[in-house]
């Protein structure tokens, strides 16, 4: 429960910190005004990775903390549920989602 929260923040405040970085090194190294190169392909690329990282980290941060939230307050159906409304979604970066089993209790295996 908790443990996953405090995880799932790690993993998501890691992503933003490395996407920063990301973001300066591509500032400093980009000159404004010159056109597209295979440079700034890359630093495009990098970009983009890192956004999606950010999203795919926010949104585990979100079910691993709702899922807590149903647990304290012993709204498991709930939660599976939204869990459910989760797999619904379309996944970011066209990638299928994997996604852990609940089991009645209302913790993951």
């Amino acid at each position: 429960g908790a443990i996953n929260v405090r995880r799932s923040f790690r993993s998501f405040a890691s992503a933003l910190i490395v996407a920063a970085r990301q973001a300066e090194k591509v500032a400093a190294t980009s000159v404004p005004g010159t056109p597209a190169t295979k440079e700034s392909a890359a630093h495009d690329k990098t970009l983009k990775d890192a956004v999606e990282m950010i999203l795919k980290q926010r949104q585990t941060l979100r079910r691993t903390a709702t899922m807590l939230e149903g647990k304290l307050r012993g709204n498991v159906k709930e939660s599976e549920a939204l869990h459910c409304c989760f797999r619904s979604q379309p996944c970011v970066g066209g990638r299928k989602r994997k996604f852990a089993k609940i089991n009645n209790a209302g913790d993951r295996e």
